[in-house]
């Protein structure tokens, strides 16, 4: 995953955040967030995500099932009529909220 994806991740997706866990984030913002100039491919990024999740001990999923729009541990749901992908870190005893919140729509 890396030192500067890891660092970056530990904050963005802080324990005890509302603003980035349990909630349906729009992937290619998130994506943006982290890679502003464009340098890093969405599957690059998706592997570094999905290492972090995997290490991040209040983490206890990237995309479950109980999202709407699951498929194949993909989130992917229409949105104003465009098809959009999302990602949800879910942490341990919370719900999954299916909203899609504002900052999520295109």
């Amino acid at each position: 995953m890396g030192d500067d994806f890891l660092q970056w991740a530990e904050v963005y997706f802080a324990e005890g955040s509302e603003i980035h866990l349990d909630k349906l984030l729009l992937k290619k913002a998130v994506k943006d967030d982290y890679d502003p100039k464009n340098k890093l491919t969405m599957k690059f990024f998706t592997k570094k995500l999905k290492a972090f999740c995997i290490n991040a001990a209040h983490v206890e999923a990237l995309n479950p099932p109980e999202c709407k729009g699951w498929n194949k541990g993909r989130v992917v749901r229409t949105v104003f009529g465009d098809t959009k992908e999302f990602i949800y870190l879910k942490t341990y005893g919370k719900p999954v909220n299916n909203d899609i919140d504002g900052n999520a729509q295109p």
